[in-house]
């Protein structure tokens, strides 16, 4: 089948793959979702994947900028055609497939890690409409979670799941990306989780301080300025200064 679609060479003008089209479906879903946080994340598939038994995940696709058929594992890559991966979690990776120029790709998975491909799709439309949105269980593993993982669950779980994060969260090591999560769960939550979140802050602070940013407390000053945090906001301003 042929092509249409916007020539790689437009974003990539040294490349030696510039020959290759990108299909409009992913054309059209890139303007209005440039390199941020999907609203769906979960793939039920027939093969195994390091993700889990019959299942992959997927949390946010590239900007096409940033799409690339480099990916450091070209020595376990033994399909034939060319790949361009639009999502990369480590060495789990999902790309358009092309067995040749002008054909039509397909959406392929390759796990590095098992060193196993499969087809998920025979188009990006197909693909979108086989994802779904599922939401694990806040637990001590999601500080092992990739941030994008953390951000969608944090985005997306109910009043009770958010609160259990909390706990779940308390020592994760990158502050700034603590902060900027729970500033947006802030912003957009109820009274109980912008109390239970105040209540964090100053946890962070009490257990915490020597390894926070010596700026870190400068956005909570505003975030927690409201009537209902207010004097949470006076408690965890004395223990910063102390």
């Amino acid at each position: 089948m042929k092509r249409k679609g916007e020539s790689m060479s437009s974003y990539w003008t040294d490349s030696k793959n510039t020959n290759y089209s990108i299909p409009n479906d992913y054309l059209e879903f890139s303007q209005l979702n440039t390199d941020t946080l999907l609203d769906k994340n979960f793939l039920s598939t027939i093969e195994p994947t390091s993700y889990g038994f019959d299942f992959l995940e997927t949390y946010r696709f590239l900007s096409i900028k940033k799409i690339t058929s480099t990916t450091g594992y070209e020595h376990e890559q033994t399909l034939a055609g060319t790949t361009f991966y639009f999502a990369i979690d480590g060495p789990r990776m999902i790309g358009f497939h092309y067995l040749e120029e002008n054909i039509s790709p397909v959406i392929l998975f390759a796990d590095f890690e098992t060193l196993n491909t499969m087809v998920l799709a025979t188009s990006f439309t197909e693909f979108i409409a086989k994802i779904s949105q599922h939401l694990f269980t806040p637990e001590e593993a999601m500080l092992n979670w990739s941030h994008d993982k953390i951000a969608f669950h944090l985005k997306y779980y109910n009043h009770e799941d958010f609160l259990t994060s909390l706990n779940a969260l308390e020592d994760l090591a990158d502050k700034t990306f603590w902060t900027q999560q729970m500033a947006r769960r802030f912003i957009e939550g109820t009274v109980e989780e912008q109390l239970a979140i105040a209540n964090a802050v100053l946890e962070q602070v009490l257990y915490f301080k020597r390894k926070l940013p010596a700026d870190w407390l400068n956005d909570w000053l505003s975030i927690l300025a409201l009537p209902h945090t207010k004097q949470l906001l006076t408690e965890i301003t004395n223990e910063w200064r102390n």
